[in-house]
């Protein structure tokens, strides 16, 4: 099983924090734990850490819309936002569908609550869902 992009997973780590399967062992459901330490989740230490925590959660659910879904992620025109698209949406001569996510922090593509990603698990805040 995937477990994210290398770059999301050294942020996290940067950070101690790593995500690991959660208890349904679906491929949507991970829960954050400190490094080496699998049964301790998020510590609060600060707003500041908080806030790097969060930006490092979503990198990481970012890089799972392209691993899970098969999503591929645009930056050009829309930046500084990030867009996911399916594979050949440029090529695609039909309707479009446009999804528009929340606002930063806690909102953003594949993300419905950054909080809920840092405190319980993706399954509860995020909704790229494949096993359902």
């Amino acid at each position: 099983m995937a477990t994210g992009g290398a770059p999301a997973d050294a942020a996290l780590a940067a950070l101690g924090y790593r995500f690991i399967p959660g208890p349904t062992n679906t491929p949507s459901d991970w829960v954050l734990r400190q490094t080496g330490i699998a049964t301790s989740g998020f510590e609060w230490r600060g707003q500041s850490d908080y806030d790097a925590i969060g930006l490092a959660v979503v990198e990481w659910i970012r890089s799972r819309l392209t691993i899970l879904c098969g999503l591929e992620e645009i930056r050009e025109g829309v930046d500084p936002a990030v867009a996911f698209a399916s594979p050949g949406w440029q090529e695609h001569t039909g309707p479009v569908l446009m999804l528009v996510c929340g606002s930063a922090p806690g909102g953003t593509a594949g993300v419905w609550g950054r909080s809920l990603c840092i405190n319980t698990s993706t399954q509860e805040g995020t909704y790229p869902r494949r096993d359902i």
